[in-house]
């Protein structure tokens, strides 16, 4: 019992203005240890397309925070964006067809269970290709309920 916070209508029209809401389901958001780079040697993709697409998934992280990591990532090419970028997107979009149902509840009461804040956190030190940056994640807990 308690309030389930989704956005699966949304999630649903990101999908459908991409043409992608019949397409196949990705367990994943991204593929393991991938290495995004400003690769000369790939063909641009349109700028204006790959922002129309990076903005709502922003948006969708708030009740997705399985989604933060890699939009993130994604987000770093806006400005000239690739086909591998791209393809990184699509497979986000794929990640969020299969994850429609999912959102995150709020107990109505932990009466009996213990309320504990509980935090996770990973770093990649110098992980990005281009210009060394470390990356870093995280997230907290307040009982069963991600918070931040």
């Amino acid at each position: 019992m308690g309030l389930l916070m989704h956005q699966r209508k949304y999630a649903l029209e990101i999908l459908k203005r991409c043409k992608m809401e019949h397409c196949n389901v990705a367990i994943t958001p991204c593929e393991a240890r991938l290495q995004l780079s400003k690769s000369e040697d790939e063909q641009d993709v349109d700028p204006t397309q790959y922002q129309r697409l990076i903005g709502p998934l922003r948006y969708l992280c708030n009740t997705q925070p399985d989604l933060a990591f890699s939009v993130s990532i994604a987000s770093k090419f806006m400005e000239r964006p690739k086909v591998s970028h791209m393809a990184a997107v699509k497979r986000i979009l794929r990640y969020v067809k299969g994850t429609l149902g999912c959102g995150i509840l709020f107990p109505a009461s932990d009466t009996g269970r213990k309320c504990d804040l509980l935090g996770f956190t990973d770093s990649n030190w110098c992980g990005d290709k281009d210009d060394r940056k470390s990356i870093v994640g995280y997230i907290f807990m307040f009982g069963r309920t991600p918070i931040s």
